[in-house]
């Protein structure tokens, strides 16, 4: 069946855009900005120098994801009409998985003493740990919800969205 994916006006490209430098913020921060681990907690130290390195953090995991799917989201329109339904259909996976991690990391790990700790370390050293770590995970919930409720058609995307069945 085909699907009519009509052209968008300029208001939500420009969204697409603000929301697509967001995305790729946060993911300089990943990659750039947080601090290595260190020895004096030792949770993340043991589990982030193995081979995956930060990687294995499901944060990281969906910052990567929903910078890739921003990026695509922005140029698909040009290159493709099958990766803009990719785009469509990846959308609410990738959005549940962006609100995820806001939610758990403000209601599980922001307020652990494990966490707190760690920051506290960071903060010894002249590193503002636990704002770079709300930067990261709190855009997350605001991508998702931008990405399903602003940026794509919404009778397109009810229709390619993946079925629960």
């Amino acid at each position: 069946e085909d699907v009519v994916l009509p052209e968008p006006p300029a208001t939500v490209w420009g969204a697409q855009l603000f929301f697509t430098v967001v995305a790729l913020y946060n993911f300089y921060l990943t990659v750039y900005v947080v601090v290595k681990t260190a020895k004096e907690t030792p949770d993340e130290f043991g589990v982030s120098s193995g081979p995956l390195g930060r990687y294995i953090w499901l944060t990281n995991q969906a910052i990567a994801l929903l910078a890739v799917h921003h990026v695509t989201s922005l140029a698909a329109p040009w290159l493709s009409r099958r990766l803009v339904v990719g785009t469509y259909m990846a959308a609410i996976v990738l959005g549940g998985l962006g609100a995820f991690v806001t939610i758990q990391y403000c209601s599980l790990v922001r307020s652990h003493p494990e966490n707190v700790k760690c920051n506290r370390v960071w903060a010894s050293r002249g590193v503002h740990l636990s704002i770079i770590e709300d930067l990261r995970h709190v855009p997350q919930l605001t991508l998702a919800l931008a990405d399903v409720c602003i940026l794509k058609h919404r009778s397109s995307l009810l229709l390619l969205r993946p079925s629960v069945l």
